[in-house]
């Protein structure tokens, strides 16, 4: 990239993920001559690449005719998007992948500049990562995949968890493919759960949450037990709040909300007096260290934590006695879960929707699932597993202090969690 004297970018000079399938980039240098030197990792082995700049013009019989598939995504991690379209160009010699990464700009500026254009009729072919699904599937802006799915006999939904699929689904119609998913769960304090006498089951809602929280200290008011640690973010916590619930709170069709119900502030105060009453006053998550063999947790219910991978229960698993994990509660008027996802869309005006579908295909198969971001659970259920066994048989050979080494029966407790994420947030 070539910048101005103020730090502005005014010209890319040279993207080496259009050029190579690079996943880590560990370093570069330009000769005098401008030769391009990098040091990185591919398919998980260390190459050094020679970038030599061609001042030539290539002349010769006409080419095939290309067609160019624009492709947005916000941010790129370890290059698993641009690998992708160089695996996807070498077969499909007459495609040519335009991918265009966001991240220098933030979200916000990035959602304006996709709104601009999809609005007008523009946009790129794909859009990955996050966007405003909700609204473009309203407005018509994109195409519904079950139509592509339905036409396409080699794509056998079975290879993939179908019901983070159906979570994506916007009145039944799916206009968003997830790639990868993760969620919050809460670990359980189950000691302090059998003592109390107090239980959860898979139905429970916030209300019963917070009747739990109200029960830890009933007997013996001079206990101290909480809920929860001290919750200093607000915005995280809504989720389970009424987050679940948000399509009975808002009418989305008419643009009308019910948050000056009843209900909904009856809602708001029980949190309110949860946050105030039932949590610890000076325990926050960043003081509890899985290091140490006293973390100040004993006397706290529930640890509400984002899980992004099964490597996380070698991490998180030290943190009470016995390990066990709880969902977190569902909507109590929608039975709704949300997760989290990285989703792929193909834009209602592209002229290459069949070719679109095939990246997107791609990008759901076990080799390009197997390479994305370790935090991630992954939606293709052979490259999940092969990621789970690998994780497994890692924990033996490299043993940490630190870390739990968990079983396949732990395992099951996170699959418990995700089988009951009905809902893309």
């Amino acid at each position: 990239m070539q910048y101005d004297s103020v730090g502005n970018p005014v010209k890319e000079l040279m993207d080496y993920r259009k050029l190579s399938a690079i996943s880590i980039v560990y370093d570069m240098m330009i000769d005098l001559e401008e030769q391009v030197y990098i040091l990185a990792e591919s398919g998980d082995k260390p190459v050094l690449l020679k970038y030599v700049k061609n001042k030539d013009k290539i002349t010769g019989s006409e080419p095939e005719e290309q067609k160019k598939l624009v492709v947005y995504v916000y941010r790129d991690l370890l290059s698993v998007y641009s690998n992708a379209a160089r695996k996807f160009e070498s077969h499909h010699k007459n495609i040519k992948i335009d991918l265009k990464t966001h991240d220098s700009i933030g979200h916000f500026e990035y959602t304006q500049k996709l709104n601009t254009e999809m609005l007008t009729g523009k946009g790129p072919d794909i859009i990955c990562n996050y966007y405003p699904l909700r609204e473009y599937a309203e407005k018509g802006l994109l195409v519904n995949l079950d139509e592509m799915i339905k036409k396409d006999r080699s794509f056998d939904i079975n290879d993939y968890y179908e019901h983070i699929i159906n979570g994506c689904r916007q009145e039944e119609k799916l206009y968003a493919m997830p790639i990868n998913y993760d969620f919050k769960c809460f670990f359980v304090n189950e000691k302090l759960m059998k003592e109390k006498n107090i239980t959860l089951d898979d139905d429970y809602t916030f209300v019963d949450l917070y009747n739990v929280a109200k029960k830890l200290n009933k007997y013996n008011p001079k206990e101290k037990y909480y809920i929860f640690p001290k919750i200093e973010d607000d915005y995280s916590s809504m989720e389970y709040v009424f987050c679940n619930d948000i399509n009975y709170y808002i009418n989305w069709d008419i643009r009308t909300a019910k948050f000056n119900s009843e209900e909904f502030i009856d809602i708001l105060n029980k949190y309110k007096g949860m946050r105030t009453n039932f949590t610890s006053p000076n325990i926050r998550m960043r003081d509890i260290d899985l290091r140490k063999d006293n973390n100040p947790v004993d006397n706290i219910l529930l640890v509400p934590m984002e899980v992004t991978g099964y490597d996380s229960i070698g991490i998180l698993g030290k943190l009470y006695s016995d390990f066990k994990v709880l969902p977190y509660p569902k909507g109590k008027h929608t039975d709704h879960r949300f997760f989290f996802s990285d989703a792929a869309s193909i834009n209602s005006q592209s002229k290459y929707k069949d070719e679109a579908w095939e990246f997107i295909k791609l990008l759901l198969s076990q080799e390009v699932q197997s390479s994305f971001y370790e935090y991630h659970f992954l939606l293709n259920k052979d490259a999940d597993k092969e990621r789970n066994d690998y994780y497994l048989e890692m924990q033996h050979k490299i043993k940490n202090p630190y870390c739990y080494l968990y079983t396949p029966s732990d395992i099951q407790q996170y699959i418990y969690c995700w089988e009951r994420k009905s809902a893309i947030m």
